[in-house]
């Protein structure tokens, strides 16, 4: 199977512009091998962000570690012959705080349990009959069918010749935030949140459930309260902060 690691790479951190990057959209479109490769790289990218996004909420935990590890290590030299059972118990204790670790700065259970309650998208359902109606259809039945990495390259191309289309930057965002393009993501609803439009609190919204994701709960509360009470994601922002607790 032929390799494109590198052309996947370059495309998706931007590098691959103008000719390139749409000969590279072209043969997406019609070659299943790279497709099925496009969403492998995706799926671990992302997996491998959301795990290390956040860190320095964690921190003050891995210092912990750290300090109990070795106050641990020093009580044993003091306290203990040398031997197969000093070795044993260190082995143990190293074993245990690696435990921790992995169970609570990487699989983050509870956090992506939350996620997956309230990352409830709408429909996409795009009207235009103009340029761009071919991209907008495949995208919305991209997005629709939950084909987030098709959907995201399909908005990319109508927004090419139509870059204020707020509704298409709505939709690409949440396709960057499954696809676990965080920062492109985060990037597009903040222009929502800081911008005037019906999108201004989703921008808010959605800026809070990619921190979730993140395992940053000090940023995803600080969204949510920015949703104001009247608005359609007041209930749900609130409800999600009683969850959060602190």
């Amino acid at each position: 199977m032929e390799k494109f690691d590198t052309l996947i790479e370059q495309y998706l951190s931007g590098e691959l512009q103008g000719a390139e990057r749409r000969q590279f959209e072209e043969r997406l479109q019609e070659d299943e091998a790279l497709q099925k490769q496009m969403a492998l790289y995706e799926t671990v990218e992302g997996t491998l962000q959301e795990h290390f996004r956040g860190l320095e909420e964690k921190q003050d935990l891995l210092g912990q570690l750290q300090s109990i590890s070795g106050e641990f290590f020093q009580e044993e030299k003091k306290s203990e012959p040398k031997g197969r059972v000093v070795t044993l118990r260190r082995t143990l204790a190293f074993a245990a705080a690696i435990a921790a670790a992995v169970i609570l700065l990487i699989w983050a259970p509870w956090q992506a349990s939350l996620y997956e309650q309230y990352a409830i998208h709408p429909a996409a359902a795009f009207t235009r009959m103009s340029g761009g109606a071919d991209e907008l259809s495949r995208a919305e039945q991209a997005f629709n069918n939950k084909d987030y990495a098709t959907a995201a390259l399909q908005l990319e191309a109508f927004l090419e010749g139509e870059p204020d289309d707020t509704e298409a930057r709505y939709f690409l965002g949440i396709s960057y935030l499954e696809t676990g393009q965080y920062d492109k993501a985060d990037r597009l609803f903040r222009q929502l949140l800081e911008g005037n439009s019906a999108y201004t609190y989703e921008g808010a919204w959605y800026l809070a459930l990619s921190f979730l994701r993140q395992g940053n709960t000090t940023a995803t509360r600080e969204y949510l309260e920015r949703i104001p009470e009247g608005s359609d994601r007041y209930g749900k922002a609130q409800e999600l902060l009683g969850k959060l607790g602190g």
